[in-house]
């Protein structure tokens, strides 16, 4: 699928929401991870600060944004935070593209890594990002930060099957 990779802007916003939203449907099956991510979107704050540090990027198709990805600098090592991808678009690759394009990003800055929280239990999570190198990292594994990350989603109640994971660069 031809598509294209670009820095978002405020004016995107309103659909990154709406492609969240509609990513979260997948998890309609199950409710209680459903419930858990409906209720805690990623904050308007976080995408514009992302804007604003040119560390949000969108997948662009001929008929519109079809993905994006949020990351930040965490510890020393680039973290990814969002990634959602349309499931009008799901399977065709627009995901491993916006990850390949972080890693890239993180490489050309001289990170050592890049690192994320997903679900184990998800074929479209934790096995999917193995096959894009990633490894699960053990709880004394993590930096600072990461461990107050995961403190703070499982207040949240995302505690269930989550893990953090990493790609060396």
């Amino acid at each position: 699928m031809e598509s294209s990779i670009r820095n978002a802007r405020i004016e995107d916003v309103p659909r990154l929401r709406a492609i969240e939203r509609a990513a979260c449907e997948l998890f309609r099956a199950m409710p209680d991870v459903y419930q858990r991510y409906v209720a805690h979107p990623t904050p308007e704050a976080s995408l514009t600060k992302g804007i604003d540090a040119e560390t949000l990027w969108v997948i662009e198709t001929a008929e519109r944004v079809a993905g994006f990805l949020l990351g930040f600098p965490v510890d020393g090592a680039f973290h990814i935070d969002e990634l959602d991808v349309d499931p009008l678009f799901g399977r065709r690759g627009l995901g491993t593209k916006l990850v390949e394009h972080a890693c890239e990003y993180a490489r050309g800055r001289r990170y050592p890594s890049c690192t994320l929280v997903t679900m184990t239990s998800v074929r479209w999570n934790a096995p999917w990002y193995r096959t894009l190198g990633f490894r699960e990292l053990t709880w004394d594994e993590l930096t600072p930060t990461l461990r107050t990350m995961r403190a703070k989603e499982i207040e949240r109640g995302l505690d269930r099957e989550r893990v953090v994971m990493l790609r060396e660069l």
